[in-house]
């Protein structure tokens, strides 16, 4: 009999490589998505996501992730004591990749569970029917076995893979309706130092400017419900095609008439080649005015008088502004209420486009602070 070795390294790293493939749906597609076409499969991996055992959550990901790492493994064993080929620990295995995995990337979205293998139902050596009697949860369990018998079965890589991807896929789901759900409170209004900080720890973390756009975007979004100067703003996600979801810049105010009266680009770096292509997506698209916003800018000499030429030329009006400056002057004008409001309304921007991963982050940090709380165990 051959035992199988799969490496929790790698294991951990095909984690974050198919979530960060999972998270770019946009969440308004998250059903339209499958990445198989068994719908038994896909209703039994619902339902073990969804399913009151808490274990076989971590079980699903662990025994798929486990067999995409090492195709020798069997995705039914749970200890390496069992006698069959294939046989490996599940449970250190677990401990090192889909536990980790969950504290860094999902929140309590699993349920929080340090070492789920110790618990009874999957204290055994192998997911099979033999036992079934003396499982309590025999629905899940059945669920469990026959996904991962499935699977065995195909003795095919990339369909396991697929599998686990429809398996992260239904994690996603339920976290979306997690923290649609969630409601956050206010514990007591933000000083302006309190909210200039928690926005630099937030924004400290890269994120291919999808914090910067959910900033700017909830930002905006308070600023125009007091002063009524646009119908809406609007943004989509960062990670949707601009063809696609029909917008010219990151952040758009909207008037009256439903056209873009001001683009707002948003970026971690400009520098000249950014600007350049940043302007030349407004060329033919009937934006007069851009504000572009970066974390950080670095522009050549030469910049500002390609800029005033550009602007000329095509009759637009282009604001370039750090995002340090344009956060200070802004929650510097906010009142107490407003910053207040400015928190939540973050809050819901980063639900609205999806950043879950991000809205996390965000709660942390106001937790952290003392200025939240939230109603959901979850987080």
């Amino acid at each position: 009999m051959k035992d199988a070795k799969p490496r929790t390294e790698k294991g951990y790293e095909e984690l974050e490589k198919l979530w960060q493939e999972i998270e770019k749906i946009d969440i308004k597609n998250l059903d339209k998505e499958t990445f198989t076409d068994d719908s038994d499969l896909i209703n039994k991996i619902s339902s073990i996501i969804r399913g009151k055992t808490v274990s076989y959550r971590y079980a699903l990901l662990t025994q798929l992730l486990a067999k995409v790492v090492d195709p020798n493994v069997n995705a039914l064993v749970l200890q390496k004591s069992a006698k069959t080929s294939g046989a490996f620990d599940a449970r250190s295995f677990c401990k090192e990749t889909v536990v980790k995995f969950e504290r860094n990337y999902l929140g309590n979205i699993l349920g929080g569970s340090s070492d789920p293998y110790v618990s009874k139902p999957l204290r055994r050596k192998m997911i099979s029917l033999d036992i079934i009697k003396e499982i309590r949860d025999k629905e899940g369990w059945k669920a469990l076995y026959e996904v991962l018998k499935k699977v065995e079965d195909k003795r095919d890589v990339e369909f396991a893979r697929n599998i686990l991807k429809q398996a992260l896929l239904e994690v996603r789901k339920l976290q979306a309706e997690v923290w649609a759900s969630m409601q956050i409170y206010i514990s007591r209004p933000p000083t302006l130092t309190e909210l200039v900080n928690a926005i630099n720890e937030f924004l400290a973390k890269p994120s291919e400017g999808a914090r910067l756009q959910a900033l700017v975007y909830a930002l905006l979004r308070v600023i125009n419900d007091r002063i009524k100067a646009f119908k809406e703003i609007r943004a989509a996600k960062s990670t949707v095609a601009d063809k696609f979801a029909g917008k010219v810049t990151d952040v758009e105010c909207i008037s009256e008439n439903g056209k873009v009266e001001i683009g707002v680009s948003v970026t971690e770096f400009l520098d000249d080649n950014k600007l350049e292509e940043e302007l030349n997506k407004c060329v033919g698209k009937k934006v007069s005015k851009l504000i572009l916003i970066a974390h950080r800018i670095n522009l050549s000499q030469n910049a500002q008088a390609k800029l005033d030429d550009f602007m000329k030329t095509n009759k637009i009006d282009v604001v370039i502004e750090d995002l340090t400056g344009f956060v200070k002057i802004f929650t510097t004008l906010l009142n107490s209420k407003m910053r207040s409001d400015l928190i939540k309304e973050i809050a819901e921007a980063l639900k609205e486009l999806g950043y879950l991963s991000h809205l996390r982050d965000w709660i942390d940090i106001l937790k952290n602070a003392g200025l939240v709380r939230v109603n959901n165990k979850m987080i």
